[in-house]
């Protein structure tokens, strides 16, 4: 699957075919077929590939949070903001919306995998809502998922506040709290 990604990440979600990753390789195209029957197949695994390089990122060690789930939530965050300064997913992350514009299978991923960001989301916010309902649970971290994207466009034209100005950084973290807080 590293294949298929740096194709991604190179060239786009339309250059990421068998026939190209077979060539990367340096392997038949009907190898790549016989695990990957179609294109679709294919970009699933790429995407289902780079997703778990950003989980493994950020481990699921929920029971340990527990303890301390604004710690947890928090450092989550400022995960998320280093994100913005990695080279490999920034791409990724553009690709996957551009090409979801226009393709629906592509569409379908983008969405199960922004579903799969909000549940980690959902999981780090639980602990802190105490005796507010699931609903409102939801809307706060759709809320919190839509302010950090458009962090997004401001790393783009301002890196240096996303990667170094730790007063932005902490002002995202305590807008996010804010949200979750329901302030």
């Amino acid at each position: 699957m590293r294949a298929g990604s740096k194709i991604l990440q190179e060239e786009g979600f339309s250059a990421v075919t068998k026939r190209r990753v077979a060539a990367r390789l340096g392997i038949a195209h009907g190898n790549v077929g016989y695990y990957f029957p179609t294109r679709e197949s294919l970009w699933r695994a790429v995407v289902d590939y780079e997703l778990s390089r950003l989980n493994d990122r950020y481990p699921s060690d929920l029971e340990s949070a527990m303890h301390d789930p604004q710690s947890c939530f928090d450092e989550y965050l400022a995960g998320y903001m280093d994100e913005y300064e990695d080279r490999e997913f920034r791409p990724f992350f553009a690709h996957v919306g551009a090409y979801a514009e226009t393709n629906s299978a592509v569409a379908k991923l983008r969405d199960e995998m922004y579903e799969g960001i909000l549940q980690r989301i959902i999981e780090r916010v639980r602990p802190l809502c105490v005796g507010v309902d699931a609903e409102q649970i939801e809307l706060r971290a759709i809320t919190i998922m839509a302010l950090f994207e458009g962090l997004g466009s401001v790393s783009a034209f301002r890196p240096e506040l996303v990667k170094q100005n730790n007063y932005f950084r902490q002002q995202m973290i305590d807008q996010a709290n804010a949200i979750i807080r329901g302030d």
